[in-house]
């Protein structure tokens, strides 16, 4: 559903306010060229086996379950302005009442004003995401998780010293909600001094150093604030680019000892004879509110990203790989994504976990109007620390999804699921759905 946007969250520094810079400048290029807006409204009759998510097959719920669906995605872009936007609401009803009744909606946006020949540049973020409450939660049950929603804003103001150096500042102001769970919302503010030199066209490295207060909504024993020098190197050729960005970050929490960590980030993407690369590591200080980020590559399932009780800062250290080939053959694309991160909480060690996870999707074209789409993926949630309260938990997901374009705007698809669940030395849980697919596209 939702794509990233504009890169990751605007609070988290340096590397997500240059990537909606980046975002900002190649808004000039085309203006007009690329703008579109379209939706589509869905009904989704579904049969599904262990409804309410128990081992015990006794006390299994097999139900039909209704799912009412809304998605509004939208890209505009000018001169000045630029607004990318991708949302979906959906509504639930459960015939055999294996849960309550209930809506959400997900997606995120992206609002920009300025370029990069301008002396300001302002950009907006908004994203919700839903996460699991717990490492071991069924995720088929809507009381497992919450939603995660945050807002960002960075006004950003340049001067052009000449026409190879230029001196940045920028401030950053981010909440982060948690709708009715309240423990983990909060407000950081930051700022960041930016120089960056233009190498050549194509290169461009820059020096910053930066600061955030973070301050949690219900409580002032995970506050804190951190103090960030860092040197960023991007470079953007035809059929690749990459950023590395290497750093330190000194955090000094209001209780508590001060430390310093080591950060940075590399990305690269590549487009070369129909592949399609996308890779990444990273190593960030993060929280247990604001978590990854609401990052859409971890996101794409509802996962469990760090939000406990325990309110803690927390060393994030993760890494992922995206791979596409769309000329294995004549009507077929591959794709294909690894991910793993390592969340080392600074306080609360006995709460540090790896999560890991594994995505095989094939797409094969049978005619004009009849397509369809097979995925599996596993992933691991392991407790890391030898004191460590929690069990490890693994998964397996399989999906078959067959869509028939009746037209331009009318769309039927058949969607089978299999999903398994394990949580330590427990019994598995299973649970199968099969159902029909209505979608009424406009644009």
């Amino acid at each position: 559903m939702a794509t990233n946007i504009g890169g990751r969250d605007l609070g988290k520094g340096l590397l997500g306010l240059l990537a909606c810079v980046s975002a900002g400048a190649s808004a000039q290029v085309t203006p007009g060229d690329e703008n579109f807006i379209r939706g589509s409204l869905s009904v989704r009759p579904t049969y599904v086996e262990n409804a309410n998510g128990v081992a015990d097959s006794a006390a299994q719920i097999d139900e039909m379950q209704w799912r009412y669906g809304a998605a509004l995605e939208s890209l505009w872009r000018s001169e000045l302005t630029g607004l990318e936007l991708d949302y979906e609401i959906t509504e639930f009803k459960f015939d055999k009442n294996s849960q309550p009744d209930d809506f959400f909606w997900e997606g995120e946006s992206l609002a920009s004003l300025g370029n990069s020949t301008t002396f300001y540049e302002v950009f907006a973020r908004h994203s919700i995401r839903r996460v699991l409450n717990a490492p071991d939660a069924p995720p088929i049950l809507l009381s497992s998780s919450q939603d995660r929603e945050i807002f960002g804003i960075s006004p950003l103001l340049r001067v052009r010293v000449n026409r190879a150096n230029t001196l940045s500042t920028a401030y950053s102001y981010t909440e982060v909600d948690f709708g009715d769970s309240v423990t983990n919302d909060s407000t950081r503010e930051g700022w960041d001094l930016i120089y960056t030199r233009f190498v050549s066209p194509i290169r461009e490295i820059s020096l910053v150093v930066g600061g955030r207060d973070i301050d949690y909504d219900t409580s002032d024993v995970a506050d804190y604030k951190t103090t960030e020098l860092s040197a960023l190197m991007r470079v953007e050729h035809r059929t690749y680019d990459y950023a590395l960005q290497l750093g330190v970050t000194r955090v000094e929490p209001k209780f508590g000892e001060e430390e310093s960590e080591p950060t940075g980030s590399f990305s690269l993407n590549s487009r070369l004879s129909g592949n399609l690369f996308s890779l990444f590591a990273n190593r960030s200080i993060s929280d247990s509110s604001l978590g990854s980020g609401n990052d859409s590559f971890f996101s794409t399932e509802i996962t469990f990203d760090s939000s406990i009780a325990d309110l803690d800062q927390i060393v994030r250290t993760s890494a992922g790989l995206g791979w596409s080939y769309e000329l294995l053959c004549d009507r077929c694309a591959l794709q294909a994504n690894i991910g793993v991160e390592d969340t080392d909480y600074l306080s609360s060690s006995a709460n540090d976990a790896r999560q890991e996870f594994y995505e095989l999707a094939l797409a094969y074209e049978f005619s004009a109007r009849l397509n369809s789409r097979v995925s599996l993926r596993q992933s691991t949630t392991d407790a890391t620390a030898p004191e460590a309260t929690t069990a490890d938990t693994d998964s397996d997901t399989a999906r078959i999804a067959c869509n028939y374009n009746l037209n331009r705007a009318f769309t039927l698809a058949f969607l089978f699921e299999w999903d398994r669940r394990g949580a330590g030395d427990g019994e598995d849980l299973v649970v199968r759905s099969a159902g029909l697919a209505a979608t009424l596209a406009f644009e």
